[in-house]
């Protein structure tokens, strides 16, 4: 005789509690369901996606590098690298900006660099003739060749900490004030 009881089971998933009634052998499905529906999936190290109106590469289990607007067509004026970007319920930490990723982009006019980006690409923001106000985070260590080159109006770049490696012509010209 196989006699299946009714009870109230509660567990505990992911950070949520939920319950079930219903004979133990639903419970145990009802339960591997769930897990399966919540899992994040980790993307591919040198996949790309977007978030926002900005475009990301993979590079390491839980880091990425901002390569640029998500299409050509976006005219932002502004432009935030965040600390953290999220794709398919995993989080990424922003370390970087690639080269080129900016390059050329005349309607861009300030830029906000969050304390998690370590690098700026070569000629990141190479060619941004109207960018004219850019802030550093506290993380950024390497500013690559020509990464701010070109920018007829910038003149003053303000940074959160002193920057240990400057590649040549990085700033194009334009003053660099710590804070």
């Amino acid at each position: 005789m196989n006699k299946l009881r009714k009870g109230l089971v509660i567990a505990a998933m992911a950070g949520l509690v939920f319950s079930v009634n219903a004979p133990a052998t639903q419970v145990a499905a009802a339960t591997k369901s769930y897990t399966t529906s919540v899992q994040s999936t980790t993307a591919k190290k040198g996949s790309t996606f977007n978030c926002g109106n900005l475009k990301y590469k993979v590079t390491g289990n839980n880091t990425v590098t901002c390569t640029g607007f998500k299409n050509n067509k976006v005219s932002a004026k502004s432009c935030t690298i965040p600390s953290t970007v999220s794709c398919n319920g995993k989080t990424y930490k922003v370390t970087g900006v690639a080269n080129n990723a900016f390059s050329n982009c005349n309607s861009l006019k300030s830029v906000n660099i969050a304390n998690s980006c370590k690098s700026i690409g070569t000629n990141a923001f190479s060619g941004c003739g109207n960018l004219s106000k850019v802030n550093l985070g506290n993380g950024v260590n390497t500013v690559s060749k020509n990464a701010f080159a070109n920018c007829g109006k910038l003149n003053k770049v303000n940074c959160a900490n002193k920057i240990s490696n400057l590649g040549s012509n990085c700033f194009g010209g334009a003053k660099v004030c710590f804070k």
